[in-house]
């Protein structure tokens, strides 16, 4: 079984010699040309990354869901991309650095450099707007 304690590019190996398919398999797959291109994200000292890209997570969950002994389940694989933030995440992070930094909510969203939905941004944009005539 996977420990959420060992490094995520192992983690992926372990699940990828489970579900019994080769690394070349499993690159072309993702539509990969080359095998190496895959390879980099089950080599630890490479891949030092806490978590794969999400996008790549979602391709693979075709790939290696429900293969093996035991079948990988849908949880295993989705555990190997970082963990999915809310608006309340967001707007938590973004509390705590307008605290930290004592900067206009603006600039503070600005300097978080997070990549969030558009619906998300016009959100924190309204909520930003709030603050700042409260403020006056």
């Amino acid at each position: 079984m996977l420990s959420p304690n060992q490094p995520v590019a192992q983690r992926l190996r372990e699940l990828r010699e489970r579900s019994g398919l080769s690394d070349c398999t499993v690159a072309f797959r993702l539509g990969y040309t080359k095998a190496r291109q895959y390879r980099v994200y089950e080599d630890p000292t490479v891949w030092e990354a806490p978590y794969l890209q999400n996008d790549l997570v979602r391709r693979l969950l075709p790939i290696l869901t429900g293969r093996g002994d035991p079948p990988i389940t849908r949880q295993e694989v989705a555990s190997l991309a970082a963990p999915v933030k809310t608006l309340d995440d967001i707007m938590d992070e973004c509390d705590q650095f307008w605290q930290s930094a004592e900067l206009r909510p603006g600039q503070a969203l600005l300097k978080l450099n997070r990549v969030v939905t558009v619906d998300q941004f016009l959100r924190i944009m309204t909520v930003l707007g709030e603050t700042e005539s409260d403020d006056r």
